[in-house]
């Protein structure tokens, strides 16, 4: 038994050594050659705002990275995480040095945009933020449209007290011009129904004067109360006045007629 155990061994080891001097005697690999990798793209803003700047719903605003370093193959432009898929927002020049978006941004609200460019050797990221209000309409549109707009009065009181409006001011409009009128007598801004708002004349029925401007609008019945009236609020169909008087404000409030 002795016998055949140690003819196994034998017979073992040297079908080993036979299969190792076959395995060193064969043909060698060599290693492979490293793949030179490219550099990776890098990209940065050009002409970026300031980070305070506020963007209008309707103004077209383009985006603008300068790409340095490698090639680029992959480009990806996201708004608030949404990959653009629309290629015509997407702009490219010839030398891909330049990266353009022209994105239409309709609603209010705060953008979150990022530029991510990559190939084999790396990739690049930049993220902006920008904040899009709508464009505040001028006070002079809201008071007198492109031509005219007619307003009359609904309350005229002082501060919470009781209503002040007279019948005069009760029943007739008062029509502001966006451009100064005349008669070929003066020139006003802003007529009633039943007499003109001039430029001062006193008149008995009670003419009053109106210059306007972007916070105020200069607003007397001659020989009664001339002041100024500022505009505290102002919308296409409500307007609100305040006079000081003393310690006390005289409120003016109109509604839009036509």
């Amino acid at each position: 038994m002795l016998n055949i155990s140690n003819r196994f061994l034998f017979y073992f080891l040297a079908f080993t050594l036979f299969s190792s001097v076959l395995i060193s005697c064969g043909p060698k690999t060599e290693d492979p050659t490293p793949v030179e990798l490219p550099n990776r793209p890098v990209v940065t803003w050009q002409n970026p705002p300031p980070a305070d700047k506020i963007f209008y719903t309707d103004e077209a605003v383009i985006l603008q990275a300068t790409k340095t370093g490698g090639h680029i193959t992959e480009l990806e432009w996201k708004i608030n995480g949404t990959l653009i898929t629309n290629p015509q927002e997407i702009i490219l020049n010839e030398d891909s040095t330049l990266i353009s978006l022209s994105h239409p941004f309709d609603s209010p609200d705060r953008y979150d945009v990022s530029l991510r460019v990559a190939n084999e050797g790396g990739e690049s990221t930049i993220i902006q933020v920008l904040n899009f209000e709508v464009r505040p309409i001028p006070p002079l549109d809201l008071v007198a449209g492109q031509v005219s707009k007619t307003w009359k009065f609904s309350s005229i009181k002082l501060n919470d007290g009781p209503e002040l409006i007279n019948d005069y001011e009760k029943d007739n409009t008062l029509q502001f011009f966006r451009e100064n009128q005349t008669d070929g007598n003066y020139t006003f801004n802003c007529v009633f129904d039943k007499g003109t708002l001039t430029n001062g004349e006193v008149n008995s029925n009670g003419r009053w004067k109106f210059v306007f401007n972007e916070t105020y609008i200069e607003f007397s019945r001659i020989n009664i109360f001339p002041n100024n009236a500022r505009i505290v609020n102002l919308t296409p169909t409500e307007m609100t006045l305040s006079r000081r008087e003393g310690s006390s404000d005289v409120i003016y409030k109109l509604t839009f007629v036509e």
